[in-house]
């Protein structure tokens, strides 16, 4: 079997198995029933290969459906005839964006009971949580979910929030929820109403025991509501909780003896050093009984002549005991965080072009909607690159190689190439 047909066959048997498994049959139709022509499974299928062949509109989703695709993915696929742009739009803006997060659930929990979530390194999964926002023009629908801004020049725009929740302490890193901030409040009043629904779905599983957070919600609030239902939190501690960094953060800023290290290699001349330097606190303090470990990461440059350049310090809050990881652990738990930003938020707005390609800009709904559906992409596509594939190098494959691939699949994969690919049963998320 050549390289070619090996790797088509590879990718269209990941587009089947992951696309095919969604059970998108299960989102509540909006649509009237007497008007309906498409079902709603088929428009979603559509608009999922869309993001994974890397449309930027959804005329560019419609000739996909026309002529872009092979008849051999069309077929595997079930998308049997050309799909009009406006009537993905039109679905798009009757749809609720919140319908769409049980895909990510699906996606969550197929991966979970195959156990491709297992934390690395680490001796249970974190959630790293964190906010994106998405700035569009006018836009022509009523929604509590845009909020309205003018620019610079002051021109009227609206910006569209979202708080992602990224599984860090798995290789793929996939998002495992999302939720979406109101124009009316902000991510420190959002943030309880994100950490609910994480827990009304995974809330009885073991998927994850920590929370990190940057310091925009870190609060006595907050905190409380995280450990009242036993998990953990790690939150960056900043000069906005002034009477916190004066008594916890000053203190510890003047220990010189790390606890651990790491060094990473910039290029041939520099070498990155992250140290970190931790206290405990087993009876906690005033006002933060729960606060047990207080962590400082200093991150520096070095160049070849040993000479050190400070670039930053950042300081963080957790409840969870010093004893529960070894110093190594913590470094790798508080660098864990930055796996939302590096490999979500980057990943949307570089790979995904999100900022710029919104299909409906105009319609804070069905920009919402696309949010989702990329949310889903990225992560069945982190997770066929982490765990499905076999090889060490394929696993590091860069996110522009392999949507190139997703995209080199639908167009040429043959008949010959995609028969009997094998299908993987249903499975639901194990509670125990």
């Amino acid at each position: 079997m050549s390289h070619i047909t090996q790797s088509n066959r590879a990718m269209a048997g990941f587009l089947k198995r992951s696309i095919g498994s969604l059970s998108c049959q299960r989102i509540e139709d909006p649509r009237r029933k007497a008007s309906t022509r498409w079902r709603i499974r088929t428009l979603l299928t559509t608009l999922i290969v869309g993001i994974s062949a890397s449309c930027r509109s959804l005329k560019q989703v419609e000739r996909l459906t026309e002529t872009g695709t092979s008849s051999a993915m069309r077929r595997l696929l079930g998308l049997r005839r050309r799909i009009p742009d406006t009537t993905l739009r039109d679905f798009l803006c009757k749809l609720a964006p919140e319908s769409l997060r049980p895909l990510l659930h699906h996606v969550t929990r197929d991966a979970y009971r195959r156990k491709a979530l297992t934390p690395e390194r680490l001796p249970f999964g974190v959630v790293a949580l964190d906010g994106k926002v998405t700035a569009v023009g006018r836009v022509t629908d009523k929604s509590s979910l845009g909020q309205a801004v003018k620019r610079d020049d002051g021109k009227p725009q609206t910006h569209l929030r979202t708080v992602n929740a990224c599984l860090v302490s798995a290789a793929a890193r996939p998002v495992i929820d999302v939720t979406f901030v109101r124009g009316c409040t902000n991510e420190m009043g959002h943030f309880q109403t994100a950490f609910d629904a994480l827990m009304s779905v995974y809330g009885r599983t073991k998927l994850f025991q920590v929370i990190t957070y940057d310091a925009g919600v870190t609060s006595k609030a907050n905190a409380q509501h995280v450990v009242d239902v036993g998990k953990d939190y790690v939150f960056a501690l900043k000069l906005t909780q002034p009477e916190l960094y004066t008594e916890l953060a000053i203190p510890l800023a003047e220990r010189d003896d790390e606890d651990a290290k790491t060094v990473d290699r910039k290029d041939n001349r520099t070498t990155e050093v992250r140290r970190l330097y931790f206290e405990s606190l087993p009876d906690g303090m005033p006002e933060w009984e729960h606060l047990r470990t207080v962590l400082r990461v200093e991150r520096t440059l070095e160049d070849e002549d040993g000479v050190e350049d400070v670039l930053e310090s950042r300081f963080f809050l957790s409840s969870l005991p010093a004893h529960r990881l070894t110093p190594q652990q913590w470094l790798r738990l508080v660098r864990a965080h930055w796996g939302v930003e590096n490999n979500v938020h980057h990943t949307l707005d570089v790979q995904f072009e999100e900022d710029d390609h919104l299909f409906v800009p105009t319609h804070v709904g069905a920009s919402l909607c696309l949010m989702v559906l990329r949310r889903v992409v990225l992560s069945l596509l982190a997770l066929f690159r982490s765990v499905s594939l076999k090889s060490h190098d394929k696993r590091k494959m860069p996110w522009r190689e392999l949507l190139d691939w997703a995209y080199r699949t639908l167009i040429s994969a043959t008949s010959s190439q995609v028969d009997r690919l094998r299908r993987r049963r249903k499975v639901a998320l194990a509670t125990s």
